[in-house]
């Protein structure tokens, strides 16, 4: 399940269980390039269907909620057009598992997969949302597998390593015939 916590004893703020909260946080921090978004970008994504000034005030009101809930510093601006997170101030584990993958720390990726991107989630009414979180989603699971066959052929030949990678890569990629029979 999507999950944030915070460094503090009362747990997550309640700022983030609104759903278009969630999801303004979730393309903060994956939207590749990474950095600061135009507001114009954020505004047709997640209220395409609002006027031009109910959408700047949801966004506004959205980002109020997400410095509330993350802290001032979390929340970054370049003047009144952009908007972006500061990523050294906080953890994501699907941007960590991609700087494993870019990194080449195949072992390192494939363990930190622990399933589908944000599983379930869904926001109504922002369907270029959901088309780029379904993009998110296949592109992560893609890198992972991926990344899981790659290491099964770095320990070809290494008696139960190999077996258990192989067999970690098929539970992460069930339809791949000729792995299967590697096996």
């Amino acid at each position: 399940a999507l999950e944030v916590r915070a460094n503090r004893p009362q747990g997550p703020p309640g700022e983030l269980t609104q759903p278009k909260r969630l999801a303004l946080l979730m393309y903060l921090a994956l939207a590749e390039p990474a950095g600061l978004h135009s507001r114009d970008r954020l505004l047709a994504l997640f209220w395409p269907e609002a006027d031009g000034a109910s959408s700047r005030h949801s966004l506004r009101n959205a980002l109020h909620a997400l410095r509330r809930a993350l802290g001032d510093e979390v929340i970054v601006t370049r003047g009144e057009a952009f908007v972006g997170l500061d990523l050294d101030r906080l953890r994501c584990d699907a941007l960590e598992l991609r700087a494993h993958l870019a990194a080449g720390r195949l072992e390192d990726a494939v363990s930190l997969w622990s399933g589908e991107l944000a599983p379930g989630f869904h926001l109504t009414g922002a369907p270029d949302f959901g088309h780029w979180l379904d993009g998110q989603r296949i592109g992560l699971r893609r890198a992972v597998r991926a990344a899981a066959w790659k290491r099964a052929n770095e320990l070809k030949g290494a008696g139960q390593a190999e077996v258990d990678a192989v067999r970690r890569a098929i539970r992460l990629d069930p339809g791949d015939e000729p792995g299967t029979r590697r096996l």
